[in-house]
């Protein structure tokens, strides 16, 4: 399946967005649901830090809390699989082991369904570039039924 094979590739650049800054979270509810997550995230195949922005259409389901105690910002691990039509994105998931296996929580302050996702490259900030490479700009699909 093409769509599972483009998800495995995003999962091979980002990894579980380790680290990541979540910079701002656009959401469309009128029309077709539409949820677009802007962040800075370590690239694993590069060791550079980029800024994207998921872009995710088709949302079934959204967790979206934010509270005085429980701050969206910083993602520890990320949730990135798979299920049946969906696409799941858990940004605070729950760490089963300790050596990286992470399941959804349903307790989660952040987690999307959705049947499409595409990542977008905003910047490759040149500070943070190993290779000095400076800005890029591309728009990777992600999608499920590619």
């Amino acid at each position: 399946m093409k769509g599972t094979k483009r998800l495995s590739e995003i999962k091979k650049r980002y990894n579980v967005f380790a680290d990541a800054l979540i910079e701002s979270v656009e959401y469309q509810l009128v029309s077709a649901p539409r949820l677009t997550v802007t962040m800075s995230c370590l690239n694993w195949s590069t060791d550079n830090w980029e800024r994207i922005s998921l872009c995710m259409s088709r949302v079934t389901n959204l967790r979206l809390v934010e509270t005085k105690k429980a701050q969206i910002s910083v993602v520890f691990e990320a949730l990135i699989e798979q299920r049946e039509n969906d696409i799941v994105i858990d940004f605070f998931a729950r760490q089963i082991d300790g050596f990286g296996v992470l399941e959804e929580d349903p307790h989660s302050s952040f987690s999307v369904h959705c049947q499409e996702l595409s990542v977008e490259i905003k910047q490759t900030p040149a500070v943070a570039s190993m290779s000095g490479r400076g800005e890029k700009s591309a728009h990777v699909p992600i999608n499920k039924k590619a």
